[in-house]
Parts: structure tokens; C-alpha cells; sequence
């Protein structure tokens, strides 16, 4: 058996052996792992160049994870090595998989979804745009400004002679429904990652899953994020799975 580590294969104490789980993230919500993997650092220079001087009293470790790679003649396995334990003698790790990892890597934990800038229509102007120029809708419309009302909040349209218009009591303001997909693209953004919805963006039904939640436009509250609930970016994308049948 051989365990990379950081693209060096780690020496292993004669008769090493350990416990792998492979679970089902159907039902627990994580992916393969291992318990504790112990690794020789004293006097072990294949170690010592993998981890460097993370024994060191001076060395402040926090959360430490380095692709690994567990392999022998039948299988392999491709994650995480997370460092859960450290002596002047020896390193403890454990092997991480998949949704594994994503659970281990709680960066994003304490980032909610309606504090980040996720932008804001365009116009928010009535007078600037028709009933028909904010319903339009075509492969690259993002949000739309769908009529609605919240007490004395909200705007409505009159019909007469084949086309809609402003109601004259409105405000001079709109305010916008986005795309799922626009709100998802823009947390991508906001968070610092790349990605690829293209299957997304190209399906001529999911690429127009409406979110409703909007904001009166009286309240100087435009970007989109004020109306999302306060969800971490993890937790969002939990619930996007379910929504979407999608991992």
C-alpha cells in the first residue's frame, strides 16, 4: 500500500495499518474516510520533507489538508490528508473523500449568502422601462420586475387596448425578481470561485427557476442578497441539492 502525500510517498511504520469507511452521502452526508493514520516524523527525512518542521513548539498549526492519495493493487483513493495530531515524534492524519472533505473545510461556515454584494438590476427606474421591457425574458435576461404588492408597498400595472402600463399611483421604482441561476452564478463570484453551469444555463426549463423573494423598492434595498434568507454558503448549496436533485 502507498500513501502520497503533497506528491511524496510518506514512509510508514512497519505493520501500519488503519480503518477506512466508505459511507453514502444519501444518508450521512459525507463521503469515504479513514480514522487515525499515524506517520513517523522523528528521524524520518521522507516525512520531514512532506510536513516540514510541523513539530516545532513555535510553529503555530491550525488546519492543516494536503492532497493525498491512498492506492494499493486493487484500488484508489484520491482526497485530503488532514493533520488531526502532533508529537515531536509523529504526525496523526486523517484520509478525507468527496463530501469528506467539503465538511472538514469550514471556511465558509460564517459566510452568509444576504451579507454578500451579489449586485442589483441595471434600472430601477419606472418611468425608464415598460411593463413589457422588464417581462421580456431570453437566454441572457438575469431578474425580472414581476408585478406584486406587500400592504401599501409594490407597484401594479393597468391593462386597456392590448398593452399593460404603470399604474399611476406607483413610485418611481422597481424592484426586480432574480434567476436562480443568476443568484448561484453570483455567490460563485462573491466567494472567489470558478465554475462551469453551462448544462445549467442551457436547459430551457431549469434555466428559468424564478426566485421570488424580492424587496420594496422604497426601501434603498436593491442588491439581491437583502432578500435571501441568512444561510451560510454551505448550507445554501445543501439546499440547493435538495431543491434541484443535483449534487
Amino acid at each position: 500500500m502507498d500513501i502520497i502525500i503533497n506528491g511524496r510517498y510518506a514512509a510508514l511504520k512497519s505493520g501500519t495499518s488503519f480503518d477506512m469507511v466508505f459511507d453514502n452521502r444519501l444518508f450521512s452526508g459525507s463521503d469515504t474516510y479513514t480514522l487515525a493514520i499515524t506517520l513517523p516524523l522523528k528521524d524520518c527525512p521522507e516525512n520531514l520533507a512532506i510536513f516540514g518542521n510541523i513539530d516545532r513548539n513555535d510553529i503555530k498549526i491550525t488546519r492543516v489538508a494536503l492532497p493525498c492519495i491512498i492506492s494499493d493493487t486493487r484500488s484508489q483513493k484520491i482526497g485530503v490528508a488532514a493533520v488531526t495530531e502532533i508529537s515531536d515524534t509523529e504526525v496523526k492524519i486523517q484520509f478525507l473523500e468527496g463530501r469528506s472533505v467539503q465538511n472538514y473545510d469550514t471556511t465558509l461556515d460564517e459566510v452568509y449568502i444576504n451579507e454578500l454584494e451579489l449586485g442589483c438590476p441595471a434600472s430601477l427606474s419606472l418611468s425608464n422601462n415598460t411593463p413589457a421591457s422588464v417581462w421580456a425574458v431570453d437566454s441572457s435576461t438575469n431578474y425580472v420586475a414581476l408585478p406584486w404588492c406587500n400592504g401599501d408597498n409594490g407597484y401594479v400595472t393597468e391593462y386597456a387596448n392590448g398593452t399593460y402600463s404603470w399604474a399611476e399611483d406607483n413610485e418611481d421604482k422597481l424592484s426586480f425578481q432574480p434567476f436562480l441561476l443568476h443568484v448561484v452564478e453570483k455567490i460563485l463570484d462573491a466567494i472567489g470561485y470558478t465554475y462551469d453551469l453551462s448544462t445549467w444555463r442551457n436547459s430551457s426549463v431549469l434555466r428559468y427557476l424564478l426566485v421570488c423573494n424580492t424587496l420594496p423598492a422604497s426601501w434603498g434595498l436593491p442588491d439581491f442578497s437583502y432578500a435571501l434568507p441568512h444561510w451560510s454558503v454551505p448550507e445554501f448549496f445543501e439546499k440547493l441539492e435538495l431543491f434541484m436533485g443535483c449534487y
